[in-house]
């Protein structure tokens, strides 16, 4: 089963270059509650084909997934994708606006759920939304509360 997921902006009040270098390096997904656990498994700045392997807690599950840097334009799209060992992907793009009081950040997903009934879709879309916007407002304290440039 494949969805569509709408998820709202999240203003955050820094400059650009500072949300998207912090946001893009997967390494910090920690700090902020994406992830419990994740390593760069792959040589060389983060850019298209970077691979970071990751542990996260979804919806009360541990999971582990393979997460792969498919656009890096720096400062403006980032889209990334997931492979969990379960069967499920996502497919996740991220843009980053310039506005007054720091940095638009606008989110869009794309989730196939393996072995998920069609009934189950509104439940599971509903838990995902609720759980990104908890994570977006951690990241937003995290990122405005940080020193300097590069977060």
């Amino acid at each position: 089963m494949r969805m569509s997921i709408q998820l709202e902006a999240t203003l955050i009040e820094r400059p650009r270059d500072e949300v998207f270098t912090f946001f893009s390096d997967f390494e910090n997904s920690p700090l902020w509650g994406r992830t419990i656990r994740t390593v760069k498994d792959s040589t060389g700045p983060i850019g298209v084909g970077t691979v970071f392997l990751e542990e996260a807690r979804i919806m009360g599950r541990t999971m582990h997934h393979r997460s792969e840097v498919v656009v890096y334009d720096r400062p403006r799209e980032f889209v990334y994708t997931n492979h969990f060992a379960n069967g499920m992907s996502e497919r996740a793009r991220f843009t980053f606006e310039p506005v007054d009081g720091g940095t638009l950040m606008n989110p869009e997903a794309e989730v196939e759920w393996a072995k998920v009934p069609q009934t189950l879709a509104p439940l599971l879309s509903w838990q995902m939304k609720r759980h990104v916007r908890a994570l977006f407002k951690t990241l937003k304290s995290v990122v405005e509360a940080a020193d300097g440039p590069g977060v």
